[in-house]
């Protein structure tokens, strides 16, 4: 038999999922500095792993419900996909 109830699970999802989007939008803010910075005197590199960095950060933010429901489901599906390619996991 299942202890606690189902609200206090619930909750605690909300909360911590509620916790991860503050620190993804955080980190957000940080990669758009650092572009600003690195953009005009930059290394190419550095610039790239910036974008990147950006682009995946967003990504989470989106599998997290930020975005409509298709959109949310979209992504959560393509990292999980992508995670299989870098991993070699699908093996």
């Amino acid at each position: 038999m299942p202890m606690g109830t189902p609200g206090k699970k619930v909750d605690h999802r909300q909360s911590t999922r509620h916790r991860i989007q503050v620190i993804l939008e955080q980190a957000d803010a940080a990669y758009q500095s650092a572009l600003e910075l690195v953009a005009g005197s930059g290394k190419v590199e550095d610039v790239r792993q910036a974008c990147l960095s950006l682009a995946l950060l967003r990504a989470f933010q989106t599998s997290l419900g930020q975005g409509g429901a298709r959109v949310t489901s979209f992504a959560a599906d393509l990292l999980g996909e992508s995670l299989c390619v870098s991993t070699g996991a699908d093996k």
